[in-house]
């Protein structure tokens, strides 16, 4: 008897367990899924840009997976556009012929302007990272730039030399989107202040030779020279400057504050003034300090700024499509005073996410501020 009351008593037990983890199962939600495509120049003359926004936006996602386990589940697919146009079109395809996606990143000035006509035909909110062309979100209403536009530096640079007597300029700038809009402002801004263009120059992305660009700036009268650029090359022109004894005053964008540039640079680049974001690794706000130390952790070296763009771009686009009830339908993207590591930003009626522009020096190699 007493044996027959045991299993009896062991049956129910195991009937309650049975029927607890029966139930667990039916009412336990479905874990959503989210896919998102990113094209970026894993390699090529830009491949730096696309490891760094590579990480950032893996962190990001990683962070955002580990803090919705029963909920969402995000996945990113990565292809590379080679920092190349024609390629970067071949990925979106690529991408457009397999998952349904529900977002993209697309990255560079070039490549996302190659993309973006595209996109009406299979309409999804795209980030776009490292693209400063003027007025690109004008090619698709689904585009979201998540960047200074290179229009914006040239404007911040323009005021700054002119309200500090810096009023006749040589310009020397990239022959791409990113270095023709910001020349173009950069002059009718320049201009319009009082301030002389005393002559102009170009460069290629491959260009690794900058004598006769040099010999011509040291054969004209001007108070310095504004390199427009973000890529290798930019930094190699600045160098060769110095090293054939050009002594004027040097002004860049953003990209040639990241520490490989400045290490490429080495003294060379002493003195620099730059247009640059909010975003400093050394930033002791619990925000940045959090990332900085999240970021080396997992990949043994700091963050640039093209990492916290990624990251911050990241985390609005998962923020916005966790709260769509269709995802078949392109979602808008929105955020007012989103609070990230680029600081408070929002975005604008022409889908252009604004961020506070600061003027900068390189000191010895150390980035100080000078204006804001």
């Amino acid at each position: 008897m007493k044996n027959k009351k045991g299993l009896i008593a062991i049956a129910a037990i195991i009937i309650a367990i049975l029927v607890y983890f029966i139930y667990q199962n039916v009412n336990k939600p479905e874990i959503r899924t989210i896919n998102i495509a990113a094209i970026l120049p894993l390699t090529g003359t830009s491949a730096n840009i696309g490891k760094w926004q590579k990480q950032g936006i893996e962190l990001a996602v990683e962070n955002y997976n580990a803090s919705h386990p029963d909920e969402t589940k995000v996945s990113v697919e990565f292809e590379d556009s080679q920092s190349d146009p024609k390629f970067g079109v071949s990925a979106f395809e690529k991408l457009n012929a397999g998952n349904e996606n529900s977002g993209y990143f697309f990255s560079l000035s070039g490549v996302a302007n190659a993309i973006l006509p595209q996109l009406n035909n299979n309409p999804k909110p795209s980030m776009l990272l490292a693209v400063s062309l003027p007025k690109i979100t004008d090619k698709s209403e689904y585009a979201y730039r998540f960047n200074l536009g290179s229009e914006d530096e040239a404007i911040a640079m323009s005021q700054f030399m002119i309200e500090n007597k810096y009023d006749s300029i040589a310009v020397v700038y990239l022959n791409d989107e990113f270095g023709v809009g910001a020349w173009e402002v950069f002059k009718e801004k320049f201009e319009s202040g009082g301030g002389l263009v005393t002559s102009v120059e170009t460069y290629t992305k491959e260009q690794t030779d900058f004598k006769s660009i040099i010999l011509k700036l040291k054969s004209s009268k001007q108070q310095g020279v504004y390199v427009i650029g973000y890529v290798q090359a930019s930094v190699l022109c600045i160098k060769q400057m110095r090293e054939l004894g050009f002594s004027k005053q040097v002004f860049a964008n953003m990209a040639l504050s990241v520490p490989s540039f400045i290490k490429t640079g080495g003294d060379a680049l002493n003195g620099a003034i730059y247009t640059v974001t909010r975003f400093n690794a050394t930033d002791s706000s619990k925000i940045v300090s959090d990332f900085v130390d999240e970021y080396k952790k997992k990949y043994s070296e700091d963050p640039t700024f093209f990492t916290g763009f990624a990251f911050d771009a990241a985390n609005i686009m998962m923020q916005n499509l966790s709260l769509s009830t269709n995802l078949a339908k392109p979602t808008i993207i929105h955020t007012e005073n989103f609070t990230g590591v680029m600081g408070n930003v929002s975005v604008n009626t022409k889908r252009n996410f604004q961020f506070p522009i600061k003027i900068v020096r390189n000191d010895n190699g150390q980035i100080v501020n000078i204006a804001k």
